[in-house]
């Protein structure tokens, strides 16, 4: 083995090399490999959990094949550790590529060709009944196309010098042919609402979770934040006119009870989002669908609508724009179906449609134009952030179970 590629929770990640590229063909591209050493000490202490994840992991990750998906070629183990001999990906993490970036951001076309790729991974795993549940740029690795070891020529379709992403780290993935699950789990600022909701609703997610991730992984790239961040100017309070008479006492009463209701439901709130690791902000705005869409870049005609209606309007930022209000609907079933995703234009041509799992639900809705399902999303998730936010929360905590 080489070198340290990266430090986990379990253990560490090397470069390493195989002394017979013919024999290691059949399952890895390249000479080159990575070797992810999970030591048994630390998995033991973590309790019966960690080892059934692990084992869980490997199940999952051993029959995934597509270029987009970085290929377990083997696994062992021996009294130290345990191995995982991994595809090697050249260009890092996709969080490290773009905290090398500009502004730490992407153009519009080569986040384009990254949705593109990643709405195929995603559609192959899918129909394997996979949820990845985890996604987000740290456990996305980048492969530079080029004619060195660990590259993505093969198969990719991809010209010289081109970035091919590969999904990674399929810790939290599950395999489940009902494709419904009620476990809360992943990062919390790539969680989607349903996941946040389920230990209190009681109802289960299914693989639409990952279309949400998708989304906020896009967005962050094209931004360089996460969309449900508050924005970072200082907040003016205003000054409240006086009232006179006893309707000002009426007023002050009806205030009072308001602000003590809210009190309640903000402290609710911020326990259950406290409980999974996340700012209360973040969590309030993610269940009001409250998106920061001014940070996208603009459409060209002035008013950051995509509706093109500008001189010198930016066709592909109005798309982008569409197409990820599709990935971040509120309500799964309204989120872009990424089996036909191939691009901005085409996702803004196909409006907000539901996934391959949840077409057979809305295959009784009828079809509408880009302009108009955007406009019919906006006004649904208005209308659940408002339901969303009159209703009391309690917390809930993450669940150590398949």
């Amino acid at each position: 083995m080489g070198s340290a590629l990266g430090r986990g929770t379990f253990g560490l990640v090397y470069k390493a090399s195989t002394a017979s590229p013919r024999a290691a063909a059949a399952s890895l591209p390249g000479k080159a490999l990575a070797i992810k050493m999970l030591i048994k000490a630390k998995i033991m202490a973590e309790g019966p959990v960690a080892h059934f994840l692990l084992r869980r992991e490997v199940e999952i990750h051993s029959r995934l094949v597509h270029v987009g998906i970085l290929r377990l070629g083997a696994y062992f183990d021996d009294a130290l550790a345990s191995y995982l001999v991994l595809e090697y990906a050249n260009g890092g993490t996709l969080a490290s590529r773009l905290a090398r970036a500009e502004n730490g951001v992407c153009g519009l076309a080569e986040a384009e060709s990254w949705a593109t790729q990643l709405a195929s991974a995603l559609t192959h795993m899918h129909g394997l009944s996979v949820i990845h549940r985890d996604l987000k740029p740290e456990n996305i690795l980048c492969c530079s196309c080029s004619s060195g070891s660990g590259s993505a020529d093969a198969g990719s379709g991809l010209g010289r010098g081109a970035v091919q992403l590969k999904i990674a780290d399929f810790g939290w993935a599950v395999h489940d042919v009902t494709g419904r699950r009620g476990t809360v789990c992943g990062t919390p600022a790539f969680m989607a609402p349903e996941i946040l909701l389920c230990a209190q609703t009681k109802q289960k997610y299914d693989c639409r979770v990952d279309h949400w991730a998708l989304g906020v992984t896009l967005f962050e790239a094209l931004v360089g934040s996460n969309p449900f961040e508050l924005p970072k100017q200082k907040v003016k309070r205003r000054r409240e006119g006086s009232m006179g008479g006893g309707g000002a006492s009426r007023v002050a009463q009806h205030r009072q009870r308001q602000e003590n209701q809210s009190e309640g439901q903000n402290r609710a709130q911020a326990r259950a989002a406290k409980s999974v690791g996340m700012d209360s902000q973040m969590y309030a705005r993610i269940l009001a669908a409250e998106v920061a869409w001014h940070a996208l870049p603009r459409d060209g005609d002035g008013d950051g609508d995509g509706d093109g209606d500008g001189d010198g309007a930016n066709a592909a930022a109005g798309a982008a724009r569409r197409c990820l209000q599709s990935l971040l609907a509120f309500e799964p079933v309204d989120r872009l179906d990424l089996a036909s995703f191939r691009g901005w234009t085409s996702a803004a041509a196909s409006g907000a449609s539901s996934s391959s799992l949840g077409a057979s639900s809305a295959s009784g809705a009828s079809s509408s134009s880009s302009s108009s399902a955007a406009s019919s999303n906006e006004e649904k998730r208005r209308a659940a952030g408002d339901g969303r936010r009159r209703r009391r929360r309690s917390g809930h905590a993450f669940a150590h179970r398949a």
